[in-house]
């Protein structure tokens, strides 16, 4: 089984050991190796002088330059090795024990040569014990000071994670996440009188009146021009022209159901953002949750010596309450924009029931003949497709920026899972990973089934009377007024009325 050792190991495993020119050469050998191939020096290679040849092989001289080698004087190397061999020598001559003769020219002496044999033995027996002994104290001191410098380093560490934290844990603000939460409490108490809302607009769109008794101005403007437009007209042609008034009338069920079908699928859309309201699971203890967190951080500060573990705990903990935040930052933010596409489909209701039109007031004002001045509020094709063009503008802007913040979105979504795989396990990051999914999946869901502007083929439409602008300093919304009101048209028959003799007498004139 194969092991990995640092170059730092290495030297001290080598040179480390505190006696005095005590070398392990095994050691020095693989850090060497291993310097030269983390240099990639292993094939580099170098010129060698003559007294480094001698030092690298110092027995491999041949016969014929010994001779001239002892005419020269020897290197430095070989004098010290010279000295060592005498000193060895010598060494040998003192630890060899005393020969028979040398004991016998001993023995005829005063001496006692066998005694002071045996107390010298005795004696370096005695001196390498002490030597071991001395030698087990300092690897034992060896190993006590690099725990001690390895513990000061964790402590150290653990002094840093726990002021980190601290400051982590002072910059939280538990009162504006308890004032979000309120606010997130409040808006769902709003979400039944939402539903009672939506209930009493589906009963006045079922109380409307059907198709066939219903007409736009649209219809009543195309009509209203063409008589405005040809006033000394004979009766055929206006036979001819109340015949194009009814086709016009017979068109309006159509369009009726049109309209119909487009506010079942605002319904159906309303339907679907009360559900994925109602799907938003926000757990009712977060704030006893956040206390009792709050707890425990106070708790893990007052017992920081106890280790690893409990700030393990810690991290958890506030990583926790950071997606806990994240998620209601979000599901705020979903529950503004429901909010506001619920007001603004109010409103469009709100217009079409003023939009819509009696079929007896049609049927009176289809008898008389249009006023220059009502003609003045009214829009034409040319208005028509300005606005449309400036609105279809505004939707390419508004699905441009939204393509932007959804590939900022995507990027910091890769940042943050990085970041938190980098701190985190997987298998702590389950849980996030699928709540992202699903928010992504709602997002895209909501961003497919919106539909986009399609004009409509009408010859004109009725202006607003109020409009929502923001305005371009503070980006504050304002409502302002976008024209004078609606005229109101006088009920009549759809009888035809006697054109006067002045028509009768210009048909006359103009056949002529």
């Amino acid at each position: 089984m194969s092991a990995s050792v640092s170059f730092k190991e290495l030297v001290n495993l080598a040179i480390g050991s505190p006696e005095v020119g005590a070398v392990n050469f095994n050691a020095l050998y693989t850090l060497l190796h291993g310097m030269l191939e983390h240099l990639q020096l292993g094939d580099v290679r170098r010129a060698l002088s003559q007294e480094e040849k001698e030092f690298l092989q110092p027995g491999l001289i041949l016969g014929s330059k010994a001779n001239e080698a002892t005419e020269k004087s020897p290197s430095l190397f070989r004098q010290v090795q010279d000295k060592i061999t005498r000193m060895e020598s010598k060494l040998m001559e003192l630890d060899s024990l005393p020969s028979s003769n040398s004991l016998l020219q001993a023995s005829q002496s005063q001496n006692k040569p066998i005694q002071e044999m045996w107390q010298l033995m005795q004696l370096k027996k005695k001196v390498e014990m002490n030597e071991d002994g001395v030698n087990k104290a300092m690897s034992v001191f060896q190993e006590l000071l690099s725990t001690f410098n390895s513990l000061k380093q964790t402590s150290d560490h653990i002094q840093g994670d726990l002021s980190k934290l601290n400051d982590t844990v002072k910059m939280m603000d538990l009162n504006a996440i308890q004032q979000r939460l309120l606010d997130l409490e409040r808006r769902n108490q709003d979400k039944p009188t939402l539903a009672d809302q939506l209930e009493s607009l589906q009963k006045k769109i079922l109380s409307y009146p059907e198709s066939t008794d219903l007409a736009t101005w649209s219809s009543l403007h195309d009509s209203l021009t063409v008589e405005a437009s040809n006033n000394m007209l004979s009766t055929d042609a206006k036979q001819k022209n109340a015949k194009g008034i009814l086709r016009n009338l017979g068109k309006l069920p159509g369009r009726h159901e049109e309209l119909a079908e487009r506010v079942h699928s605002i319904e159906e859309e309303l339907k679907q953002l009360g559900r994925e309201i109602s799907n938003v699971g926000i757990p009712d203890n977060l704030l006893q949750q956040l206390q009792s967190l709050r707890r425990d951080v106070d708790r893990i500060f007052s017992e920081n010596s106890k280790g690893k573990d409990e700030m393990k705990t810690l991290q958890n903990a506030l990583h926790q309450l950071n997606m806990a935040l994240q998620k209601l930052d979000s599901k705020t933010a979903k529950l503004e924009a429901d909010l506001s596409e619920t007001a603004t489909l109010q409103g469009q209701i709100y217009e079409l029931e003023k939009k819509k039109l009696d079929r007896e007031e049609l049927t009176l004002e289809l008898s008389t003949k249009a006023d220059k001045r009502a003609l003045d509020t009214k829009v034409g094709h040319s208005q028509l497709e300005a606005a449309v063009s400036e609105v279809n503008g505004v939707l390419d802007d508004l699905i441009k920026k939204l393509d932007a913040q959804d590939s900022e979105w995507r990027t910091m979504l890769e940042k943050l899972l990085a970041s938190l795989e980098a701190k985190l396990s997987r298998s702590d990051l389950d849980t996030i990973n699928r709540d992202l999914e699903e928010l992504r999946h709602i997002l895209k869901k909501y961003m497919e089934s919106r539909q986009a502007f399609e004009p409509d083929g009408a010859a004109g439409f009725r202006k607003k009377l109020f409009e929502t602008v923001k305005c371009i300093s503070c980006d504050r919304p304002i409502t302002v007024a976008t024209g004078p009101h609606m005229v109101t048209v006088r009920t009549a028959s759809l009888t035809p009325r006697n054109r006067p003799s002045t028509a009768d007498i210009s048909r006359e004139r103009s056949i002529g």
